[in-house]
């Protein structure tokens, strides 16, 4: 199999691959750009990327062998992910690899925001001294707002509360127990969190949603003053509106590693703003964090289909899987509790006529079929038929399948 990886990696990972006997491994030496990739993926079967390739339809038809794209690090958005699902290539990263590495960039951006580090730094190494021009603020009893509370999220969160800080989460997908857990108060009304901030990170994918999220309209809202920070992906914070919002005063400052444009243009105005700081992506640059992206991935790997992978696909195959012996009770339990509790429910399979309910009914397994898998137990109730025409009430003891599923065992 012929695996190409287009981006530096740590060499651990390089070595894994090459240790395979049945893997022919291609390291590239420098980044191509799309047009010169074509021509070298017509054999390839497996890739592996940073965040420089970008992998796109173009690339993906010219190489039809492709079963495999490996994302060493968070997001897949250099990857055409919906071309990778349509052609049945799966698409995988290791989104844990440069979370710590990620989180602590994030955390001390947003010290030397509060304490004007590198503006101090830079005025004692031209020959100033100058203590006046960089008062700081202190971020004990600030109020941190964190866009998107993900594993980067949740560790910054961690940091800030250990400094004092309140920590104010916005994130859809966050329930109010895990805030709870992760000691955050969770709001789910920008209009509502943003006027209470003196700080604002951004911990979100960039996808159509959360493009230019950060614009002119959400810096009215917020207090005058607050410090914006974006670690997570350039484009998330409209540019234009930011460096009007620091014109202003409403933007205090803003700490960036990520631009809407990568590398960031030599003439870009953010660079010569007194109230940036800004550094070229580095989230996991760290050793550490380049070893974890690096390795995790193909150790093991879906090539060799070994073991179970460590890295967490983005994609799967169009084709349906077959339950494998260790899930195939699961699925029997899941069966035959799927057609007790139809048989159970008064007027919605059983009671109920309609041509829908019909057609449902005969996709059920029959009950022999069921009891040929379901668990057994001598304490177990006779199921009931599902072709029944009355719907009975649960008969007693109908716990059964709490108590004896392969689920419990």
């Amino acid at each position: 199999m012929n695996v190409l990886i287009c981006d530096p990696i740590s060499s651990k990972g390089v070595d894994y691959f090459r240790q395979q006997p049945q893997l022919k491994v291609t390291v590239l030496e420098k980044r191509l750009t799309e047009a010169e990739l074509l021509p070298l993926v017509t054999e390839t079967e497996a890739m592996v990327v940073r965040s420089e390739t970008k992998i796109t339809r173009k690339v993906m038809e010219a190489a039809p062998r492709l079963k495999v794209v490996g994302r060493a690090g968070v997001g897949v958005d250099n990857v055409d992910v919906e071309t990778a699902t349509a052609r049945g290539i799966v698409v995988m990263n290791t989104p844990a690899g440069n979370t710590i590495s990620t989180a602590e960039l994030t955390f001390s951006m947003l010290m030397s925001l509060a304490r004007k580090i590198p503006q101090a730094n830079a005025s004692m190494k031209s020959g100033d001294w100058n203590r006046k021009a960089f008062s700081g603020t202190e971020l004990y009893n600030k109020t941190l707002g964190i866009l998107g509370m993900g594993r980067i999220g949740g560790e910054v969160a961690k940091r800030a509360i250990a400094f004092g800080m309140k920590v104010l989460a916005y994130d859809p997908y966050l329930t109010p127990a895990r805030a709870e857990a992760l000691q955050v108060e969770l709001v789910n009304d920008l209009d509502k969190l943003y006027p209470q901030l003196d700080f604002l990170t951004v911990h979100m994918p960039m996808t159509e949603e959360t493009r230019g999220m950060i614009n002119a309209a959400a810096f009215a809202r917020m207090k005058k003053g607050v410090r914006v920070l974006n670690c997570a992906r350039g484009g998330i914070i409209n540019e234009t509106d930011l460096l009007k919002a620091l014109d202003t005063g409403q933007v205090a400052g803003a700490a960036l590693d990520v631009y809407e444009t990568e590398p960031l243009p030599k003439d870009s105005p953010l660079r010569g703003h007194a109230g940036t700081i800004m550094t070229p992506h580095l989230g996991a640059s760290t050793d550490e964090a380049q070893e974890n992206v690096g390795s995790r991935w193909p150790r093991p790997s879906p090539i060799t289909c070994s073991t179970a992978p460590s890295a967490t696909p983005s994609t799967s195959p169009t084709s349906t899987p077959r339950p494998t012996r260790r899930s195939n009770p699961i699925c029997c339990w899941a069966k035959s509790w799927g057609v007790c509790w139809a048989s159970w429910r008064p007027n919605r399979w059983t009671g109920c006529s309609s041509p829908t309910a019909a057609k449902l009914r005969r996709s059920l397994p029959t009950p022999s079929a069921v009891r040929s898998c379901a668990p057994s137990s001598s304490s177990a109730p006779a199921r009931t038929s599902i072709t029944s025409t009355s719907a009975p009430r649960p008969p007693a003891g109908a716990s059964w399948w709490r108590n004896e599923s392969p689920m419990n065992r």
